[in-house]
This record gives structure tokens, C-alpha cells and sequence, in this order.
């Protein structure tokens, strides 16, 4: 312990530390940024005491699986996070980032970061300058994965077609430069445009690079329905030689996949750790999965962006040929299964949120896919910010991703507010409610997971993953990364049709060792840091 006075002292609660061992009842102080004292001595003095008795006390969450760049320059305070207790967001996966950005991406990011940001200057060009902007402030970490997508488009425009070598030459440039800028590793979105045409040799080259700067690779992989075990056997021989951190992004089955798929593609994982590859996965605590609508649409239709797709869109034959060219992404739906896909965000159409897309085609007198096609041309340039849910997994799978040990939890989620501007895109309960479904559903009142299994995983086994030093833990000298709650009363009330819900139970989030919520408010504190 420090030499005088704590700051803080969190006197009378149970710490669940992290490790997945069993819960003790001790105080914890911080001191400035750390936490520097974990006891029971009596007579430990602090400039304040906070008495959590009857509480848990933990790490703060670590979402090891967030899209809050979208929004996190224009909802700068995280809000819809930390009330939620989530301390640390990793950014910028599944390929998608706003930089780096060239004469042959500008438009295309630019455009889509106003869709979601409409406040917000794109001033930057590389990552640095990016993680600059967000150093101006942010209420929750950073931590940050630049998108294969960005520095594809950044090199090729976003050209639908593979890379040629000496293409894919200038990735890895690129690509190094991002992580020397900051970065803390590189994500893949091999279900997305324009990286869809990426082939093995492309991965396999950003790959050796994320292993040289030892650094973290998140994958989308390719597909998780006819052929997931090929897209799983894919990424793992893309990076067998790599020596990167490898982490398959919500790694859970949709519907399509062949029976025992699932046990195979953990086979798959087993076999490659044996073989020496650090390879886990994530999964998400819902049955229904957030998507992008644009990814339903073929890469050629997608090529100059929302103005060159909107173009073919008022084609009547190119729009024909558009429509029937539908079989990708949730290739469910290509079967006739739209009943399943409901949309979840449109500016153009708010009234029809919550509808399914065979819903909306009945409506409109014509087919599902055809309705989502006039929602983009009614969007306009906004249409990348069309968002739909789909019901992907059951709950026995959600259930079974929840407990494997390789799996790690997180939300897929970003960060929402409910008073105008960004709260808009709060389309999923995964922006808000996420955690304590997690610790008041699937812990307290489903028994899943013990408290203490989901809190590791959620923040020691996550830190682990990612390479953090001395955060996830509740430990001395550790990041006072922190949250109280009422493991009795933690629960939320977010739901599909109405995600913009804060949770309850959850009391207190110290970030850095600021007060960033009290009494279940956010305070205002911006005391994250880009790590």
C-alpha cells in the first residue's frame, strides 16, 4: 500500500477478482490510477470511503468485441457503456475502420463516417492522427484494431476482385504503419465487401505481420453457415506461420451449417493449439445477431460507394440484376427465410423498424429482398447505416458458446445515447444491455456460468487475450478499472424493439481510477485512454 491517505476506499464488499477463483470479502483502495490496496486491515485511511457492502466488487468489463468507432468521436463519454460497467472497448473490428484513409477510400469512409457521425470532421488520414482525435476524449479505453478493409480500400479503392502482389505489397506497408502508429492489432471482415475477394496469400501477408509486432488478429471469418468448417480451416492455415494472437470473431454456427459442424470446427481449434497456433474465439449472449444491410448486396453493386450503388439501383436492369444476385452473408435469407431478418435502423423508414423483411415486401406488394433494396434507395447516401437483426443461433448454442472455455464473451455492440444524434444507432440490445444479461440472466437466474466464470471472462481472460498488462484483475498495482454492483439486482430491460434501456443494479464504474458513474449515473468523467 501507498505511503498516506487512499483516494478512494471501497469499504464492505466481495471482490470477484477476475481469475475465475472464488469470491472473498475484502476493501479495495486506488490511488491515483491503480488500485493500491486489497484487504481487511482495519483503520486504512482514505480521502473518501465508499461503503459497497453487500455488493461485488470486480474489474471493469472488457468488451473484447465492439464496433463503438462508429460513434465514439460524436458520443464521446461512452455512456451506454459504462453504465453497463464496461471500462475497455476493442474497436474496429471485423474489418471495418475509419482509417487509413487515401485519394482511393476518402470518399467511401468519409461517407460512411457521416452516416453514423454526422457531427464529426474527417480531418485524419493515418491512425495516428485518427487516435489523436480520440485522445480529445473518451469516457471508456480504446483499444484499437485497424480494418483490413480500410487499408484495402486504402490501396485498391474498393474494387471487387482479388489483389495483385504487388497490391497486397502495399497492404503490409500500410499495415505496418497502423501498428507502429498505435494500433494494437488488425482485424478481418471476410464476410464484408471489399475484402470478401481477399485470398489466403492476402491473409497470410497481413498476418506475418500482426505476428512480427506480436500483436492481436480478430477474424470475421468467411462464412459460418454451408462452409464453416472450410472458412474456420481457412483463416487457421492463413495464419499457421503467423505467431499472431489469433481471435475468431464470434465464432457461432447460423443456420445452414451441416449437422456437427460446430463440434468440428473446435476440433479445428483444439488441433491448431496443439500445433502451436494461439488461436480462441467470442461469442455474443444473443440469439438474434446485429448485421449491416449492405452486406446482402453483391461487391460489384457496392463499387463507388452508396452514390455508384444508388445509381444502379434507378437502373431497372442493373436493379434486376442486383436482386438476383442475393445469395451471401445470412445466406438464410437468400432461401426465402426473410421472416427471420427484421430491420432494426432506418432514418428514411423509422416506422417500419421492427418489421420482418417479408413483412415490409408484403407491404410494399413485391418480395423481401426487393423491399430492402427501395429502403437503400430511399436511405440514400445513408445507406451504409441500415441496420437489421437476424435470428441466428438457438439459445441451447448460445448457451454452449457461453461455457466452452476458448470462448471469451462480448457484445458486437457500439455506443449509443437515448438523447438525440447517436442514440439513433442503438439498434440491438448488445449496445445496452449486453453485461447484465450476461450476470443477471445467464449467471443468477439461469446458473450457466458461476459469477466468478462469467467475470473472467469477461475481464482476466479478455485482458489475457489482448495482451493488457496490469488490467482485468482486481489486484494491486493494477489499472483501477472497477465496477460495484448488486449481483441480486443486476438486469436490464433492453430488448430489439426498445434497446435504448439502462440497466439496473449496477452502481458504480471507476475507469482509471475516476469516478466515471455513481449511483448508476455517468458522471461526465472522460478518463479513458487509448491503450
Amino acid at each position: 500500500m501507498t505511503a498516506g491517505p487512499l483516494d478512494v476506499l471501497l469499504e464492505g464488499g466481495v471482490v470477484v477478482d477476475g481469475t475465475g477463483q472464488p469470491r472473498f470479502s475484502a476493501d479495495v483502495g486506488i490511488q491515483g490510477d491503480v488500485i493500491a490496496y486489497v484487504g481487511t486491515d482495519e483503520g486504512v485511511a482514505a480521502r473518501t470511503t465508499v461503503d459497497v457492502s453487500g455488493q461485488v466488487v470486480a474489474p471493469g468489463i472488457i468488451d473484447i468485441h465492439t464496433h463503438s468507432d462508429f460513434t465514439m468521436l460524436e458520443e464521446r463519454h461512452g455512456r451506454s457503456a459504462l453504465r453497463q460497467g464496461v471500462t475497455t472497448e476493442v474497436v474496429g473490428n471485423c474489418g471495418q475502420s475509419y482509417a487509413p484513409i487515401s485519394d482511393l477510400n476518402a470518399d467511401g469512409l468519409t461517407q460512411r463516417s457521416l452516416a453514423w457521425q454526422p457531427g464529426v470532421r474527417v480531418d485524419w488520414q493515418n491512425v495516428d492522427q485518427y487516435l489523436q482525435r480520440v485522445r480529445e476524449g473518451t469516457g471508456t479505453n480504446c483499444y484499437y484494431l485497424v480494418g483490413h478493409a480500410a487499408i484495402r480500400s486504402a490501396v485498391m479503392g474498393f474494387d471487387d476482385r482479388p489483389a495483385r502482389s504487388e497490391e497486397v505489397r502495399a497492404m503490409v506497408g500500410f499495415a505496418e504503419q497502423a501498428l507502429d502508429h498505435g494500433a494494437r492489432g488488425l482485424s478481418f471482415g471476410l464476410e464484408y465487401p471489399p475484402t470478401r475477394r481477399a485470398d489466403v496469400s492476402e491473409l497470410s501477408a497481413l498476418a506475418t505481420v500482426v505476428g512480427r509486432h506480436d500483436a492481436f488478429l480478430g477474424c470475421h471469418m468467411r462464412n459460418r453457415d454451408e462452409h464453416y468448417e472450410q472458412s474456420t480451416a481457412e483463416i487457421l492455415r492463413a495464419c499457421r506461420d503467423a505467431q499472431a494472437t489469433l481471435q475468431l470473431s464470434h465464432l457461432m454456427a447460423k443456420p445452414g451449417h451441416a449437422p456437427g459442424a460446430t463440434e468440428r470446427v473446435l476440433d479445428q481449434l483444439q488441433e491448431a493449439r496443439r500445433a502451436g497456433l494461439d488461436v480462441e474465439a467470442d461469442m455474443i449472449p444473443f440469439d438474434t445477431g446485429p448485421g449491416l444491410a449492405t452486406a446482402f448486396l453483391p461487391g460489384w453493386a457496392l463499387e463507388g460507394g452508396a452514390t455508384g450503388t444508388l445509381r444502379r439501383l434507378r437502373d431497372p436492369k442493373l436493379r434486376a440484376r442486383i436482386h438476383d444476385d442475393n445469395d451471401r452473408y445470412w445466406r438464410f435469407a437468400a432461401t426465402g427465410a426473410w421472416d427471420r431478418v427484421t430491420l432494426a435502423y432506418s432514418s428514411a423508414h423509422p416506422e417500419w423498424v421492427g418489421q420482418s423483411l417479408d413483412v415490409l415486401g408484403q407491404r410494399l406488394g413485391t418480395d423481401a429482398y426487393d423491399a430492402l433494396l427501395q429502403l437503400f434507395e430511399d436511405e440514400g447516401e445513408g445507406m451504409g447505416r441500415v441496420t437489421v437483426n437476424g435470428r441466428l443461433f438457438s439459445e441451447q448454442h448460445v448457451r454452449d458458446c457461453m461455457t466452452h472455455p476458448l470462448f471469451t464473451i462480448g457484445s458486437d455492440g457500439w455506443r449509443g445515447t437515448r438523447d438525440g444524434g447517436p442514440g439513433e444507432v442503438a439498434h440491438h440490445p448488445n449496445c445496452w444491455g449486453w453485461v447484465p444479461l450476461v450476470l443477471g440472466h445467464y449467471v443468477r437466474e439461469e446458473g450457466v456460468l458461476s459469477l466468478e466464470q462469467a467475470i473472467a471472462k469477461m475481464t482476466g481472460r479478455s485482458a489475457e487475450r489482448l495482451g493488457l498488462e496490469r488490467r482485468g484483475l482486481v489486484r494491486t498495482s493494477y489499472a483501477a478499472d472497477l465496477v460495484v454492483f448488486d449481483a441480486d439486482a443486476v438486469s436490464t430491460d433492453s430488448s430489439y424493439r426498445t434497446p435504448a434501456r439502462n440497466p439496473r443494479g449496477i452502481s458504480a464504474v471507476y475507469v482509471n481510477g475516476q469516478h466515471a458513474v455513481a449511483h448508476g449515473e455517468v458522471t461526465g468523467a472522460m478518463a479513458g485512454r487509448v491503450l
